[in-house]
Formats: C-alpha cells, structure tokens, sequence
C-alpha cells in the first residue's frame, strides 16, 4: 500500500494525500480509514484522527489495533 509505505517513511504530506485520494476512490476501505487516522495522530490533529479511526471502526468494529490507536488518540485529547 503506497500510503503506508510513504507513512513509514516519513513522508507524512505525501502519505496524506495518497490516503485521501484512496478514500476517496473507495470510501468503505477501513484500512485508508486506519492510515490516515494514524497519519493524522503522529501530526497532532487528534480531532481528525479520531473522525478516522471511528469511521474505521464503523466498518469494521473488531479490529483490535484501530481500537488501540482510538484509544490512544482519545487518551491524548484528555490532556489538551
């Protein structure tokens, strides 16, 4: 998946824009869902990270590692 291999590279503008155009194009992928809910928590917009990591969750409620990364971004939201 090309936005994922730009997320772990770093490229995270570049990543964002490959995962928007795949959402997009297919706005039931979950996994696009996931990436850019994860893009958007390693830039701090947890507010967007969360409208993501929901939607992931949405279609596809029992996928551990979504709820993890939900988790995390609600924890953060605490503390701001």
């Amino acid at each position: 998946y090309l936005g994922d291999a730009y997320f772990r590279s770093g490229k995270l503008d570049k990543a964002a824009e490959v995962v928007g155009e795949a959402i997009k194009a297919h706005p039931e992928n979950r996994v696009a869902h996931l990436l850019s809910g994860s893009i958007n928590q390693v830039r701090g917009n947890y507010e967007d990270s969360q409208r993501d990591l929901e939607k992931s969750l949405e279609l596809a409620p029992n996928v551990e590692i979504t709820k993890q990364f939900l988790g995390r971004t609600q924890r953060v939201q605490q503390f701001m």
